[in-house]
Parts: structure tokens; sequence; C-alpha cells
């Protein structure tokens, strides 16, 4: 019967262990990949090989991207901030 005790305890505290709850930043790391998958996968012109050798792109298309580019990534850092602000307010709501 001694033996038996400690060996129960034990038991129920790995079954314990073993049924964490998911906080509320596991879902944080998906929501920015989606953003950023969003930005990455706008449609690029498609050339054939031969135009692409004998056309570079213009300063301007470049700039363009550039600055499409830089939307997506603060539109990202935005999304990301709102839902860590989010989860700060729920964290300190519920303490």
């Amino acid at each position: 019967m001694q033996k038996f005790i400690p060996a129960a305890l034990l038991a129920v505290l790995v079954g314990i262990v073993g049924c964490e709850e998911k906080g509320p930043t596991d879902d944080i790391g998906d929501n920015i990949d989606q953003v950023m998958e969003k930005a990455a996968s706008q449609p690029e012109p498609v050339l054939d090989e031969n135009a692409a050798r004998e056309t570079t792109p213009s300063p301007e298309a470049l700039e363009q991207q550039k600055e499409e580019f830089q939307q997506a990534i603060e539109e990202a850092s935005r999304e990301a901030e709102d839902r860590l602000n989010e989860i700060l307010e729920n964290t300190l709501d519920q303490e």
C-alpha cells in the first residue's frame, strides 16, 4: 500500500502536466505567417527567357515594388502588434 500511493500520485501529476491548455500566444505565429504569405503571393510579371535578358526593370517599377513590399511589411507589423495587444489585454483581464 505504501508503494501504491506515491505511484498513483506520480501518475496523476504526469496526467495533469500532459493536459496543458493552449495559451493565447500559440496562434500569433500562424497569424504572422499568413500575412507574410499573403504579401509574398503578389502576382509577378511572367517574362520569357529572352525578354528577361533584353529588358531590365525600370527604376519606377523597382520603386513601386519596393513600396508595395514595404506596405505589406507594415501591414503585417500592425496586425501582429494589434494581436499582441489583444492578448496582453486578455491576459491582464484574467488576473
